[in-house]
């Protein structure tokens, strides 16, 4: 769980207790993220000989240069903006200096959120905090004394304790069907029917997780793990069109991608926004595309240590002709046309090739700017100096005017009933829709990592760090969609916990 994440669900906790009611949790281990949602419980009970870790945030770049090297591959990358380091994993041994001061405020920023969530939930000045993750390890006995906890026992007992006598409420997941009704639910479990939408006022939920691309992705099972244009752009217009759809809420937890498939379904919300307010809500990550596609929103939410912004782009290919070299292959591209063969050469771009490449990513930087521009009521000068590719966190994108409000999906969801004058019922339709059988088949498949790096890859996670191996995957097949997009508004950032 990312430490945004657990702002989120923290907030709903104390909006629980809000209402009057008392919270009581239980542990056997927690860590940073885990922790700071068990600070909004009343009572907070660990296992015997279990453990709370409160280290303070941490992130851990993953750069793949020396790989590449090894191999004989060349990363042959430009970008736009003196912070835009979505290459740098590729490119560079190591963060460079403005990749060092963009994760040094967003740690600092996560650090503070973490000190005062525990300040507030547990009682304890800040200064007692702070000591308490610098000395980041405590055994149950210790978490006891240093007040992390109220009371060391299994959860059984924790249990039978906070109910103290009182009656239970079950609470069904869904009401029984039987009959027809009941066969109508396994038709749609099969895909046979079509899923029921409101004819009601209501508001729609459109989630857009994942990095943005080009195409329709792999359909509606793939809307749950990448933003594909075609897939989205058409379920952004049929919202637009139903007049029973009074507003949409569009939640998106992307780090970008595509710049072109960004642009189009730029292009789709303002179509939404033109007859019904669109509100973003932002989760961990929306940035660079996924910032793209919401700047045009009605209006912007995002959490404290949300990672937005990112106002850049980068574009490359990985130059395999060393790789090939060392295996004994030699490649001679020939064309017709001064720069025929750059798309189709082996080898790193000429640097008149650069220069092509450069021009052609600076047109859609300023495309970008101007598109944040407007959607956010800023001069272009002005958004251009707040841009280059900087990542900023929610707190500070609401300081600059990159975002409107701080809140998670329910303060969205609200404000979207609010801009719609509906009533705090009113129905949410969400999409993508469930998931069918029909739907889970047509996924499967599996994922390939380009230049037969698959085997590397499955050694780090085997061998070394599971944690790392994913970190290559997602990049390594980022990098594969350059050779189909060679521009992208893309930002490869840390995961903070």
């Amino acid at each position: 769980m990312s430490l945004p994440d657990a702002a989120e669900l923290q907030s709903a906790l104390l909006a629980f207790k809000a209402k009057g009611k008392q919270l009581h949790c239980h542990t056997e281990a927690a860590s940073n993220a885990e922790y700071m949602v068990l600070t909004a419980c009343d009572r907070i009970g660990l296992a015997p000989t279990g453990e709370v870790m409160v280290s303070g945030p941490a992130a851990m770049p993953v750069h793949l240069k020396g790989l590449l090297d090894q191999l004989g591959i060349t990363a042959d990358f430009l970008h736009v903006g003196a912070y835009k380091g979505a290459a740098e994993p590729l490119t560079r041994d190591r963060p460079s200096k403005e990749m060092e001061e963009t994760i040094a405020a967003i740690l600092d920023r996560s650090y503070a959120s973490m000190v005062d969530a525990i300040a507030a939930g547990r009682k304890l000045a800040p200064d007692v905090v702070k000591a308490l993750i610098d000395e980041a390890m405590f055994t149950s006995d210790k978490a006891l004394a240093a007040r992390l906890v109220d009371v060391v026992e299994p959860f059984e007992q924790f249990r039978d304790a906070a109910a103290a006598g009182g009656a239970w409420t079950r609470i069904p997941l869904e009401e029984k069907t039987e009959g027809a009704a009941a066969m109508m639910k396994v038709m749609k479990f099969l895909g046979a029917t079509p899923t029921t939408r409101p004819t009601d006022p209501h508001v729609a939920l459109v989630y857009a997780v994942g990095d943005v691309i080009d195409g329709g992705g792999d359909g509606i099972i793939g809307a749950r793990a990448e933003i594909a244009s075609r897939t989205l752009v058409p379920a952004l217009r049929v919202l637009a069109a139903d007049d029973s759809v009074k507003a949409v809420v569009l939640r998106i937890d992307s780090g970008g991608g595509s710049a072109l498939a960004s642009e189009l379904i730029w292009h789709a919300v303002a179509e939404v926004k033109a007859k019904k307010p669109v509100v973003v809500s932002m989760s961990d990550v929306a940035a660079s595309g996924g910032y793209y596609i919401a700047c045009g929103a009605t209006k912007i939410y995002a959490l404290p240590d949300t990672l937005t912004g990112s106002i850049g782009v980068v574009g490359g290919k990985l130059a395999p002709s060393g790789a090939l070299a060392k295996i004994g292959v030699t490649t001679y591209p020939m064309g017709r046309g001064k720069r025929a063969t750059m798309m189709a050469s082996l080898g790193p771009w000429t640097a008149d090739e650069r220069a092509a490449v450069q021009a052609h990513m600076q047109a859609i930087y300023d495309v970008f700017v101007g598109r944040v521009a407007a959607g956010r009521g800023k001069s272009v000068a002005d958004v251009h100096a707040i841009a280059q590719g900087r990542v900023w966190t929610g707190a500070d994108a609401k300081r600059l005017g990159l975002v409107d409000e701080l809140g998670g999906l329910e303060d969205a969801i609200k404000g979207a009933r609010e801009l719609a004058k509906l009533g705090d019922d009113a129905t949410i339709e969400v999409y993508p829709p469930e998931m069918t059988l029909r739907d889970l088949f047509s996924g499967f498949g599996e994922v390939q990592v380009p230049f037969g790096l698959s085997t590397v890859v499955a050694a780090a996670a085997r061998d070394v760090s599971p944690e790392v191996a994913e970190v290559m995957v997602r990049t390594l097949r980022q990098v594969a969609r350059f050779r189909e997009e060679r521009v992208q508004a893309i930002a490869f950032l840390p995961i903070v916990r």
